[in-house]
């Protein structure tokens, strides 16, 4: 496995400075940064009419580090745990990245252009980990992008939201699938529960539900893993198998050679799978290294800390 740490080194060079007010989005708020005396950078957002704050104190002769403080308002700080912070800037990524008291990464917020709404990069990178080809016990359902196809017959969906956060929420028009659905991953694909609103605009579940399977064997379940920065923290409804399974596919797309042999046993029945030579010429990008440490950290979560939707 490929450290962290040695990512982190190589990259410590290349930290700057968080810019005077620029926005930075940690997979559910944009928080506003305000450059403070002393090179202090206050971090402020807003969720549901309650302040979030803290401020990023620099550590002296150490670029781009920072220790993690509550802000000067008497506001809430957005997680207690959050000790540490580095600010990276690599391949065109903006990341402020927060780890715990234990060096373990909680949170990678990525800058904005300042123009997208927190709501906006949420439906993105939940649409994006959901689009794909799905077979069900009568058929095949193809999602794309707000469009689906349920055995040939197209219809369209709209991703619901609640103070900028995805619920998971989503209604059908069009389709036999039409009405509202409670959208659950899992290892194989996806669960929809049938469902509807309350008179105060409550998701309330009912008794019928859909199993999707994954059918796009070319890319993986887990492909956009790779791609795509995890901050949304979407995979915190997974169970810890599965967990370890997606962390683990982000190594097997570049043909890493597992120990474990359930590892072995699952990649090997995976088409686009293939072993390399040696482990010594892996590289992995900075997003598919932090999106590990993102899942490594859910992963030593004590299940009374997690909310597991998988069944």
């Amino acid at each position: 496995m490929i450290l962290s740490c040695l990512l982190f080194c190589a990259l410590w060079a290349q930290a700057q400075q968080i810019s005077q007010d620029t926005e930075w989005y940690d997979g559910n708020l944009n928080f506003h940064a305000n450059r403070q005396a002393g090179g202090k950078i206050l971090m402020q957002a807003c969720a549901e009419g309650e302040e979030l704050e803290f401020v990023l104190v620099p550590v002296a002769g150490a670029s781009g580090k920072y220790t993690v403080k509550e802000g000067p308002n008497d506001v809430t700080i957005p997680n207690d745990k959050w000790a540490t912070a580095r600010y990276l800037r690599e391949s065109g990524w903006d990341l402020l990245c927060l780890y715990d008291r234990d060096n373990r990464l909680h949170c990678v917020m990525q800058k904005t252009d300042g123009h997208t709404s927190a709501e906006k990069l949420s439906v993105s990178k939940w649409i994006t980990q959901t689009v794909g080809e799905y077979t069900t016990s009568d058929g095949k359902v193809t999602i794309n992008w707000e469009r689906l196809t349920v055995n040939g017959v197209e219809g369209t969906y709209k991703v619901n939201t609640f103070n900028d956060l995805v619920t998971g929420i989503i209604t059908i028009e069009g389709t036999r699938l039409a009405g509202v659905w409670d959208v659950v991953p899992t290892l194989d694909g996806l669960i929809l529960n049938k469902g509807k609103f309350d008179e105060y605009g409550m998701f309330q579940p009912g008794e019928s539900s859909v199993a999707l399977k994954e059918s796009s064997p070319r890319i993986g379940r887990f492909a956009y893993a790779n791609s795509q920065l995890l901050n949304d923290r979407q995979f915190n409804t997974l169970k810890k198998s599965t967990l370890r399974i997606m962390r683990n596919a982000i190594m097997a797309q570049h043909g890493y050679v597992f120990k474990s042999q359930d590892l072995i046993d699952y990649f090997s029945r995976e088409p686009w799978y293939k072993p390399a030579a040696s482990n010594s010429g892996i590289k992995l990008s900075i997003i598919e290294q932090l999106n590990v440490d993102l899942i490594k950290c859910e992963e030593e979560k004590a299940d009374s800390e997690r909310y597991v939707k998988e069944p």
